[in-house]
């Protein structure tokens, strides 16, 4: 009997250890899980932020050129070109700061560039984020956003046959994120009533959200119409690349 008994309790030991072993690995995957998930969260982050910074040197190029093309005659389009000079200003210091947050080859450089991006009032930078906090505005942005968020999984599911895997996949993850742009829209927020920390949050959230947009690349052309002039889209990520100066700046209107 004892015999039984010693087997019977060394059976429990053995389950109970194997349990907890289980458990283990399954804890040490879920860790594992997400410490990659970390990463590739990171890794896009760090990618959203590569285009964005390029996007914003293109911009810059375009604004240029726009700008040595236009002629004044009144003095109505001199107020107006010198207030496009100062835009163009603001957002040249715009990317000065960025590429420095983005590109930094220490760790110096880069929280220079992150102070000299904070709103304090005092930047070179803040009449550019106030026209792209204006720009980021659910008037300005929602009806688009809603309308390819309602449009696309109708077009990925009459062209299944004709995407391939990377394609479906980066299309998938934009509609995600376009639901999550939705969805920050369609909260009940007051700009007039909100605190500036409010505002603040909100805009940097939707920043974060159409830069992540971004990096998955442009929506096809079915959905969002042909790119502008001077620009294709790259056909290894499916971003926006400048490829004529000339030809963008004169569909540009700057002025």
């Amino acid at each position: 009997m004892d015999g039984m008994k010693e087997i019977t309790e060394c059976k429990e030991i053995i389950k109970e250890d194997s349990n907890q072993t289980e458990s283990s690995t399954i804890k040490n995957t879920d860790n594992e899980l997400d410490a990659l998930m970390e990463v590739m969260d990171q890794e896009a982050t760090h990618k959203a932020a590569n285009n964005f910074q390029e996007m914003l040197e293109a911009l810059i190029s375009v604004e240029q050129k726009a700008l040595e093309k236009a002629t004044t005659s009144s003095e109505g389009e001199e107020a107006e070109k010198a207030e496009a000079q100062q835009f163009l200003k603001d957002l040249v210091a715009l990317s000065e700061n960025t590429a420095k947050v983005v590109r930094g080859r220490s760790e110096e450089e880069v929280q220079q560039g992150m102070a000299a991006l904070a709103p304090d009032g005092k930047t070179p930078i803040e009449p550019l984020m106030n026209v792209v906090s204006t720009f980021f505005s659910k008037e300005m942005m929602y009806p688009s956003i809603k309308q390819l968020y309602d449009s696309f999984p109708k077009y990925i599911k009459e062209h299944a046959e004709e995407l391939d895997g990377g394609t479906r996949t980066r299309y998938e993850r934009q509609i995600n994120i376009l639901g999550k742009i939705c969805d920050e829209y369609e909260k009940d927020f007051d700009e007039s009533t909100s605190t500036q920390e409010e505002i603040g949050k909100r805009f940097q959230k939707l920043s974060l959200l159409m830069m992540q947009l971004q990096s998955y690349g442009y929506p096809p052309e079915e959905l969002t119409g042909s790119m502008p002039d001077g620009w294709q889209m790259d056909a290894t990520n499916g971003v926006p690349k400048l490829v004529d100066v000339d030809k963008a700046a004169e569909a540009c209107c700057l002025l």
